[in-house]
């Protein structure tokens, strides 16, 4: 298949777009279609309303546990309560009668902590003022293995004749009596505050955070209440511990096998006005958002949130439920619990997820068949327009167009136009450069478009440009070559000219060149302008120039000096004005042709004069003019004037009767201290100087702030 180049004028490409925006149109429609019916929404909202539901049943399942069954501690308060000595007896320090009821309250204790399946239970007694506090604390480890015999049970805190009579091991953190340092915190010090300050007991029952008793313990969580006597005086708290291995047993493990299913993380937040912060994950993949404590989504919201995990960075939908542990408006109302079920996004979404991917895929599939109909049928059209238009390209330039058949009725129509508009242009190509040719006028012309490699030109451009019919044709063949050649021919425009340029030295050749591009279409006039240049060159020196010395005359010094000030000062400047001595006794005695040797000579010498650092002009008959330029001091100035002089003493002129005359002359310089001090002024202060000098050095020079007469010696006139 020939490759058909894309435009977007072109009829392949129109016809592609055309079937292309027909299929978009199509699926645009049954998308939105579908978006309109509510079915990706749908999808979505099941599926947080699945995930929602996944999270309510564990949640009531844990505070079913957490209410109903861990803190069902009431029925065992009134025994106790009934068990513990007499407040007094308790004030005289009777240690033995508090023993004796630790050790009585035994098989109660061991009763409430198999009922309520915790994993500790707990009555710590107050004891006022003391160091430590009478207490009895077990701890069971596995909660759900049972021994007849009570061997799974170990004692926390207590006195050691429990464990001698019940058999029962002491825990690695045992202490007879509990220290205030390990009840120094809020399962304590919250329900015993409350109850000191007249709060019914009945509504002190208090579900700590997690902590440990002591920082080599496990960590736990407790439920506790205060715990008085038969007088109804609060004597100390009594409770279970739930440690947090066992809570995580009581969550739900990785989900149910689901990938939709979520997994948990137990949210704990001490007020309403601060953030829920993870206190327990239901698997160790999730062990990160406890150990940060990034704040997590409260139950606010009838929706699942979307939240990053900070360490991988996949995002999660998280539903909050919060538990309900405690009665409205009792002192603890304020903490709250919450469960939050996490699912990866594209886990809870796979089905939206996947939806949206097949109708996408869907979207994209019509598009590429309407584009490869839209192209296949395009290009059977095109094929034979787009051939057409590869011989019209290939045609040889000058020549008649050969386009041949393309079988399609309305496509040869349009050849036999190209192929006729092609002879008439051809006929005027023709009658123009022999039209050209009979006026004898040197210009030539040229195009090259950005689409085509080849350069259309007059048949004289070549002469103009000054190269051989061979090297021309390689031109003409290569635009990018003929563009580069025209540039190097350009890179030598020529000063005070517009669009002429030298491009040739032996002999001189100027041309002209007028370029102008639009429509990708660049053309050209070359017209050979050397006559006209050599004129206007003759025409400037006579403007510029004396005839007898070829020095600036007086016009063109002027131009040339204030110019150089306009520019500012280059380095020490200084304007010397000189007057030929002896000029009138030579014309006198030898004529004026002798006299104009003279100043011819004397013009010569001075266009010597310092190369680069000087302008030389000639101001009438016998006067001169320097504009001194580029010195690095003012000696320097003095020294180049001395050295003139000395070359002008070594000069002398042949005269006709057998005699040598020195080239004598007076000068007057007058130093430049600013640029912007007027032409004028500066010729004043000259020519003030010079008459000095005629006065006082005639044949030297003076100059114009020093006061020592002259600078160098005056000559000698030879008789």
């Amino acid at each position: 298949m020939k490759r058909i180049p894309w435009d977007r004028n072109s009829i392949l490409l129109r016809l592609t777009l055309f079937m292309t925006v027909l299929l978009f149109g199509q699926s645009v429609l049954l998308i939105g279609a579908l978006a309109a019916g509510g079915l990706l929404s749908r999808t979505r909202e099941d599926a947080f309303a699945s995930l929602t539901q996944k999270v309510i049943t564990p949640r009531n399942y844990l505070q079913s546990e957490m209410t109903s069954r861990w803190s069902s501690l009431y029925p065992y308060a009134d025994q106790f309560a009934e068990m513990l000595p007499p407040l007094a007896a308790a004030a005289q320090g009777d240690a033995e009668r508090e023993e004796r009821f630790l050790t009585g309250a035994m098989p109660l204790l061991v009763g409430m902590l198999r009922a309520t399946t915790a994993s500790g239970a707990f009555i710590i007694l107050d004891n006022a003022g003391a160091p430590d506090h009478s207490s009895l604390y077990l701890r069971d480890y596995d909660p759900t293995l049972n021994d007849d015999d009570n061997l799974d049970l170990y004692l926390v805190a207590g006195p050691s004749a429990v464990s001698t009579d019940w058999r029962i091991p002491l825990d690695k953190i045992w202490k007879s009596r509990m220290p205030r340092a390990q009840t120094d915190q809020p399962f304590y010090n919250k329900p015993m505050t409350q109850a000191q300050q007249g709060v019914d007991p009945a509504l002190l029952g208090y579900w700590s955070p997690p902590f440990r008793l002591t920082p080599p313990d496990i960590p736990i969580i407790t439920f506790t209440t205060p715990l008085p006597d038969a007088d109804g005086v609060i004597r100390g708290v009594m409770g279970v511990e739930i440690s947090l291995y066992y809570l995580q047993r009581a969550l739900p493990a990785v989900g149910y096998r689901a990938p939709s299913d979520p997994s948990f993380l137990l949210g704990f937040r001490p007020s309403r006005d601060e953030a829920v912060r993870p206190i327990l994950a239901s698997n160790a993949a999730l062990n990160h958002f406890v150990q940060s404590g990034a704040p997590l989504p409260d139950d606010s919201s009838d929706t699942p949130s979307l939240l990053t995990d900070a360490v991988t960075g996949e995002p999660y939908y998280a539903s909050a439920q919060s538990l309900e542990l405690y009665a409205p408006n009792t002192p603890f109302a304020e903490e709250e619990w919450s469960l939050i079920g996490l699912v990866p996004r594209d886990n809870l979404l796979e089905f939206t997820l996947a939806l949206q991917r097949i109708l996408l895929w869907s979207f994209l599939a019509s598009l590429a068949l309407g584009m490869a109909c839209g192209f296949a049928g395009s290009y059977h059209v095109t094929r034979p327009i787009v051939d057409l238009a590869r011989r019209v390209r290939a045609n040889r330039p000058g020549s008649a167009a050969s386009l041949g058949k393309t079988g399609l009725r309305e496509i040869d129509e349009l050849a036999g136009a190209i192929k006729e508009a092609n002879r008439r242009l051809l006929d005027s190509t023709v009658k123009m450069s022999a039209i050209i040719e009979m006026v004898d006028v040197p210009i030539g012309a040229f195009e090259y478009r950005e689409d085509d490699p080849r350069v259309f030109a007059t048949d004289g451009l070549w002469r103009i440009l000054s190269l051989n019919e061979q090297e021309a044709e390689e031109l003409y063949r290569d635009k990018d070559l003929f563009v580069r050649r025209l540039g190097i021919l350009m890179s030598r425009p020529e000063p005070e000219e517009e669009y002429v340029y030298k491009i040739q030295d032996a002999p001189v050749k100027w041309v002209r060149i007028n370029m102008a591009s639009a429509g990708g279409a660049t053309l050209g006039v070359v017209m050979d302008v050397s006559a006209e240049i050599h004129e206007k060159k003759k025409i400037r020196f006579d403007r510029d120039f004396d005839s007898l010395t070829r020095l600036y005359n007086r016009e063109a010094f002027r131009r040339r000096v204030i110019a150089a000030l306009e520019n500012g000062l280059s380095g020490v400047c200084a304007l010397a004005m000189l007057d030929l001595d002896y000029l009138k006794p030579l014309n006198d005695n030898f004529g004026h042709a002798w006299g104009d040797i003279y100043i011819r000579t004397t013009a010569a010498l001075l266009n010597e004069f310092c190369p680069g650092h000087c302008i030389a002009g000639r101001r009438s008959g016998d006067e001169f003019m320097l504009f001194l330029h580029g010195f690095t001091s003012r000696a320097d100035v003095r020294e180049a004037m001395d050295s003139f002089y000395l070359k002008l003493n070594r000069h002398s002129l042949s005269l006709p009767d057998g005699t040598r005359r020195a080239i004598a002359i007076s000068a007057g310089i007058a130093w430049i201290e600013s640029a912007d001090v007027a032409y004028d002024e500066l010729l004043q202060c000259a020519d003030f100087t010079l008459y000095k000098a005629k006065k006082t050095a005639k044949g030297g020079y003076c100059i114009s702030d020093e006061d020592d007469g002259e600078r160098a010696r005056p000559m000698e006139a030879d008789a």
